[in-house]
């Protein structure tokens, strides 16, 4: 397998904000345009064959001003797989400890397992016979680290806007401390 790529989308005012997201579907602020060009400098110098994206526009404008970063721009392919998930009523809302928690029992919230099963899909149907950049979302990082099987390079388990890691698979579950040092 070739080089595998993470990047969450760049910063939006919701995240500016720290209001949950999910399926609400804006753009990236002035920030996040500065954000997604930094990040595609610094990607310039790995020659990707693809960029795999979700179609909402944070994650789209993300991968477009990336892609133009390349010297020989590579497609960018958009997988309804990787969209974030669906927060239902908590979208709009601060993100607090207690909502977060609230959140696993609201019949409006996507349920994990369906994430993972579209997210796996996703995965499935990516071509990695040379570098690609997944574009996506925070719940859908945490899934491919936490459900699915990858380590990200640096180790982490949340990832912030407009930041990238490097993938690997591994074949057992997820631990912190086997995996990787936490910082």
């Amino acid at each position: 397998m070739a080089s595998l790529w993470f990047m969450r989308h760049a910063e939006t005012d919701f995240n500016r904000y720290n209001l949950w997201m999910g399926r609400t579907d804006h753009g990236l602020n002035e920030n996040g345009l500065e954000q997604a060009r930094r990040a595609g400098m610094a990607m310039s110098v790995v020659k990707l064959a693809f960029i795999y994206a979700s179609p909402l526009l944070r994650a789209r404008q993300t991968a477009q001003i990336v892609a133009a970063s390349q010297s020989e721009p590579p497609p960018v392919v958009l997988l309804d797989g990787l969209v974030e998930r669906r927060f239902g009523t908590f979208e709009g809302l601060v993100k607090t400890e207690n909502r977060r928690k609230l959140m696993e029992s609201d019949p409006t919230v996507e349920a994990l397992e369906v994430v993972v099963a579209r997210l796996q899909q996703a995965v499935d149907a990516i071509d990695v016979s040379g570098p690609v950049l997944i574009v996506s979302h925070s719940a859908v990082f945490q899934c491919l680290v936490k459900q699915l099987g990858f380590t990200p390079k640096p180790c982490r388990t949340r990832i912030g806007n407009a930041e990238v890691v490097e993938l690997s698979r591994r074949p057992e579950p997820f631990n912190a401390g086997r995996h990787c040092t936490m910082t």
